[in-house]
């Protein structure tokens, strides 16, 4: 499996902020996205058999599997079936794999929405419970647009997490405004802070 890095730390959003976990980040990406991973996304990175991978995983009480798109690597479900603790993986929601045997996070990237993209994000709404979808915002806009793509996939039992990015004192401005708008127009999202540096 492709794999940039591998390392122990805390998660830094979603729902399962602050939690420690054993971070595995894929190479590869099939959006060209400004997302704070992206050096991540085009590096040869190297090749580590799953058995290793699962065995050093296994190790600690959870794992967070990112990238890059996790979904591009072909053995990814295989490794899901030799991790034995909880595992999140984080996607963008634009590929469709049946059966993933673990927590999914999916962060829609709208600019690339078009029909196959939605397709997908609503084949994983019918298929998977407790899927949970975390918006990254960069600017107000993108809230209303976030909302507006959730009313339109009927996302009602998913978890909506709406998670500012950027510099500190943009992050706490974002929050404010977001929390107002929330708490008026949108009350089954949340806002979560990320935490960095970690």
């Amino acid at each position: 499996m492709k794999i940039a890095e591998t390392f122990y730390s805390i998660q830094a959003h979603g729902k399962n902020i602050g939690k420690p976990a054993f971070f595995i980040l894929t190479i590869g990406n099939n959006l060209m996205t400004d997302f704070y991973n992206k050096e991540y996304q085009w590096k040869k990175g190297k090749e580590i058999n799953i058995e290793t991978l699962a065995e050093e995983a296994n190790k600690y009480p959870r794992v967070v599997i990112c990238g890059g798109e996790p979904l591009l690597q072909p053995e990814l479900k295989d490794l899901l079936e030799l991790i034995r603790v909880p595992t999140e993986v984080e996607t963008n929601g634009s590929l469709y794999i049946e059966g993933l045997n673990a927590e999914l996070t999916i962060s829609p990237k709208i600019q690339y929405m078009n029909m196959n993209y939605r397709y997908n994000l609503e084949k994983w709404i019918l298929d998977y419970r407790g899927l949970t979808f975390e918006y990254f915002i960069d600017k107000i806009g993108d809230v209303f647009r976030y909302k507006n793509l959730s009313e339109e996939l009927g996302l009602d039992k998913e978890e909506v997490i709406l998670t500012p990015q950027g510099e500190a004192n943009k992050v706490t401005d974002l929050v404010k405004v977001i929390s107002r708008i929330i708490k008026n127009e949108w009350d089954t999202a949340r806002v979560i802070p990320p935490i960095y540096p970690i």
